[in-house]
């Protein structure tokens, strides 16, 4: 348990309980509990940046990460170091969502066909039994799809175009 939590139940039930007692229940010092107290009535100074960056993380729907509010605020106005702002994302729990980008199958749920070798791969003569892949490969600029035959010889070829017409 933190020990500003254990000193805001001491706080609480001061009026109930003999705080002496109780700071030697939670294992903290009396002149700990008496400094937080002190500083409960000064106000959080971080409070005004927080909402700042509660309102930045609300507009972006908390996609922005501690560099992106930094740019963000500085474009506010509010001129603070990285490593603050950073903290008080950590404080009030404002950091971003992370979102993990999936594999896509892209082949798999398109075209489904008959396994006809069964995994019997054996063949009496040559050019009996033919295997073949396609694998799709995401770029920037689109699709590209990788073709092996495979036999004896083994080839491969790239193309921009899907080669599923030259595999049936």
């Amino acid at each position: 348990m933190r020990t500003s939590v254990k000193y805001l139940v001491i706080y609480r039930h001061k009026d109930k309980y003999p705080i002496c007692e109780m700071c030697r229940f939670f294992e903290e010092s009396r002149s700990g509990y008496y400094d937080y107290v002190k500083r409960m009535e000064i106000p959080n100074r971080d409070l005004p940046l927080a909402e700042q960056i509660r309102a930045c993380q609300k507009e972006t729907k908390q996609t922005y990460g501690y560099r992106r509010v930094q740019i963000w605020l500085d474009r506010q106005g509010i001129h603070r170091t990285p490593k603050s702002k950073l903290r008080v994302m950590q404080k009030y729990n404002l950091l971003s969502v992370v979102r993990r980008k999936r594999y896509q199958h892209y082949g798999e749920c398109l075209h489904r066909y008959p396994n006809l070798l069964n995994r019997d791969f054996h063949a009496d003569r040559p050019n009996q039994k033919w295997v073949t892949d396609i694998s799709y490969i995401k770029t920037g600029q689109g699709f590209l799809y990788l073709r092996t035959h495979m036999t004896s010889i083994l080839s491969v070829s790239i193309s921009q175009r899907s080669p599923l017409m030259i595999v049936r």
